[in-house]
Parts: C-alpha cells; structure tokens; sequence
C-alpha cells in the first residue's frame, strides 16, 4: 500500500530536516500513474516521479533546493535500495548524481524509506548498505584528475573527461568488497 508506506516513511522522519520530510512524501508520487492493468507492481515510477515532482513544486512554489532533493531521492531511491549490487558503472553513475547533496540528508532519506513499511527489515541490513554509501562516496569524492597513472602525459582533450570517469570507476572497483 503506498499510502501506508508513505505515512510510515515521513513518521520515520519526524524530526529530520523539512527538506527530507518532503522527499519522503514525494518519492513514490510516479506511483499514482501506474497503468491498473500493471498493479500491484510499479515498474518506472521512479523515472515518471520526478515529472510530477516539478509540476507539484511549480503549483506550491516549493524552493528549488527541495524540489531538485526530492526529484534525485525519487529517481535514486530503487538504486539505494539494491547499492550492494550495482555494478561498479551503475555505483558511479549514482554517486556521481548525488555527490552534491548532503550526505546526512540523503541517509535520512533512504533510512525513511527502508523503514517505512509495515513489514520491519533487518537494520543492519540498512547498516551496511549506508556504510557501503558513505565509504564509496568518500572515495569518489577524493579522486583527483591528478590520481591518474601518467597525468602528465595524457592529452587534456576532448575524450579526458571519459578517461577520468573510467578511472573512477576503477577504483569504485578496486574498492568493493
């Protein structure tokens, strides 16, 4: 029941941060167009969601910093939840889009969602899943383009950028156990 869910997941965060309250509340909204003929399965509506997030922040004047939390909590919450199995291109990929948001807030967030259900999960499941999070954001963080074996001899061209996401990706590797 998404209705359920979304309750007990803005519960779990009665005393985070507004902005986190209201991704709460957002983060399944794709939700409500799934067609009947697919129900009880919501298949893309973490990519339909933040549609609908721009339209409800548009018509409630909602800050743009809440609006764009909410439209990245709704498109990375499903990737969150299966962290502990992306590949290492789909981790980058995901780090990558939510480097610049606070990290405590995201936790938040995800924490919101994982234990919003009437069915309780094991914590430490969550544990290792926001360790994993932390530990490899902090490492993607910390990569400098200078990192790179042999920096100085590789042309600063067009295809660097590629070259340094490859890198990254590399080490993201090299580092999950």
């Amino acid at each position: 029941n998404v209705g359920a869910h979304t309750i007990l997941a803005i519960q779990h965060v009665a005393k985070c941060p507004p902005i986190v309250k209201f991704s709460s509340l957002m983060h399944d909204v794709g939700k409500t167009l799934t067609p009947k003929e697919q129900l009880p399965n919501h298949a893309g509506h973490e990519i339909t969601g933040p549609e609908l997030i721009n339209k409800i922040c548009l018509r409630l004047k909602v800050p743009n910093n809440f609006k764009e939390f909410a439209k990245i909590s709704c498109l990375y919450h499903d990737r969150f939840y299966h962290i502990l199995k992306l590949s290492p291109e789909d981790l980058y990929q995901t780090l990558f889009a939510l480097q610049k948001f606070n990290i405590d807030d995201l936790i938040y967030f995800f924490r919101s969602d994982y234990f919003g259900r009437a069915k309780q999960k094991p914590a430490e499941i969550q544990k290792e899943k926001e360790d994993f999070f932390k530990k490899m954001m902090n490492i993607l963080k910390n990569i400098k383009a200078s990192d790179i074996p042999n920096f100085e001899k590789i042309n600063k061209d067009a295809n660097f950028k590629e070259k340094l996401r490859e890198y990254k990706i590399q080490i993201l590797k090299e580092n999950i156990i």
